[in-house]
C-alpha cells in the first residue's frame, strides 16, 4: 500500500476532525439541512421559518434557519428562484437585490461588496455597519436557480468567520464544496 497516495485523503480527515472539536469545545455545531442541501456551523441548533413571497415571475419559497445569541444572530436562507429569473435577471442582478434586502432588513450601510465564490458558484461577500450594533457580514450564493443568503452580526468577528466559512453544500461523494475568495 502506498501511503503517498492517501495523503490527501488522510490530510482532509484530519482537518475535518480538528475543526469539528474546536467547534464542540466552543460549543458551536455542524448543522445540517438536506432538504437546503447544505451544512453549516451554529451556535445551537436552529429555528425554521417558511415563507412565499410574490414575485413578478410566481411564488418565491424562502426557507430561513436562524440563531440568536446574546452576541450576536446568524442565519442561512434558501429560495429556489424561477428559472426566468435567473435567465433574464442574471446572477449580478439577483445579488444586488438579495443585498438590498439584507441591508434594508439589517438598516445596515454597505461598507464592502466583492466576489467570491463556491467551489463554481458564483457568489458576493457584502460587509454592512449598523450604527449602535455590530457590524454584519453576508454571503450570497446561487447554485444552478437555488440562492443562498448567509447573514451574521456578532460583536466577535471570529464568530462571524467560523459562521461563514463553515458553510458548505452537500454532494453526493467524499467531495464537499466550501466559500472561497475570488476579489
Amino acid at each position: 500500500m502506498r501511503i503517498g497516495r492517501h495523503l490527501p485523503r488522510l490530510t482532509l480527515l484530519s482537518c475535518t476532525l480538528l475543526f469539528t472539536t474546536a467547534l464542540e469545545a466552543s460549543g458551536w455545531k455542524i448543522f445540517t439541512s438536506p432538504p437546503g442541501g447544505f451544512s453549516v456551523a451554529m451556535p445551537r441548533d436552529p429555528e425554521r421559518h417558511e415563507s412565499i413571497h410574490q414575485s413578478f415571475l410566481g411564488p418565491i419559497r424562502e426557507n430561513t434557519y436562524s440563531v440568536t445569541t446574546e452576541g450576536g444572530s446568524y442565519s442561512v436562507e434558501y429560495s429556489d428562484l424561477p428559472g426566468l429569473a435567473v435567465n433574464l435577471g442574471g446572477s449580478w442582478l439577483i445579488f444586488n437585490k438579495a443585498k438590498e434586502g439584507v441591508l434594508k432588513d439589517k438598516g445596515g450601510a454597505e461598507t464592502d461588496f466583492r466576489s467570491i465564490s463556491l467551489g463554481k458558484h458564483p457568489g458576493r461577500a457584502l460587509s454592512f455597519h449598523v450604527p449602535g450594533k455590530p457590524s454584519g457580514k453576508a454571503h450570497f450564493f446561487l447554485v444552478e436557480k437555488r440562492l443562498y443568503v448567509l447573514v451574521a452580526t456578532s460583536s466577535s468577528p471570529a464568530n462571524v468567520e467560523t459562521f461563514l466559512s463553515s458553510f458548505k453544500l452537500l454532494q453526493t461523494g467524499t467531495k464537499e464544496t466550501r466559500a472561497s475568495s475570488v476579489s
